[in-house]
């Protein structure tokens, strides 16, 4: 079980998810199955804040670590 902090929708079936134990995740079929995207990312931080835009541009708060973002859809 993921506790999620967040999720962030774009459209048709893509969404973002942060959880509170860390990592993000996310699903291009409407939630059927997760994928986690957490590389780069420092272990065991919770995940604040997400936004996403253009299918491309994704950015993470993560309490008490900083601010991280991605071009490539978190990959």
């Amino acid at each position: 079980l993921i506790q999620i902090n967040h999720i962030e929708a774009l459209s048709g079936n893509i969404a973002y998810a942060g959880s509170q134990t860390g990592g993000i995740f996310v699903t291009t079929n409407g939630g059927t199955n997760w994928t986690a995207l957490s590389t780069g990312l420092p272990a065991n931080s919770p995940i604040s804040s997400l936004a996403a835009r253009n299918n491309s541009l994704l950015v993470a708060a993560q309490s008490n670590t900083g601010i991280y973002s991605s071009n490539t859809s978190g990959n």
